[in-house]
């Protein structure tokens, strides 16, 4: 029952970080990307979720919690130490958000 709406929102939570490197500004504070990366994954979870022919919202529950889990990890694991996210920030640092 989880599998294809948890493997989606494993891949939004992928997405998000680099999404909000694009919806935000460069010099844009952490909190407003904080709101921005927790609204995105909650929009993501949402349509994961919605995908189902009942809205459940346990199954709700779980798709945002590996949905933010992922973002966060990815976010700190992989795309700043890497760069990435820097890179992505880079494309458009003064369009977006903060």
């Amino acid at each position: 029952m989880y599998s294809d709406m948890t493997l989606l929102a494993l891949l939004t939570g992928v997405i998000v970080p680099l999404l909000v490197g694009l919806l935000t500004k460069i010099n844009a504070s952490s909190s407003v990307k904080a709101f921005v990366n927790l609204s995105l994954t909650t929009l993501g979870a949402a349509l994961a979720t919605v995908n189902q022919i009942d809205f459940d919202w346990k199954v709700f529950a779980v798709n945002f919690g590996v949905a933010w889990a992922v973002s966060i990890g990815t976010y700190y694991g992989f795309y700043k130490p890497t760069g990435t996210a820097d890179k992505v920030a880079e494309i458009a640092p003064n369009v977006g958000v903060g």
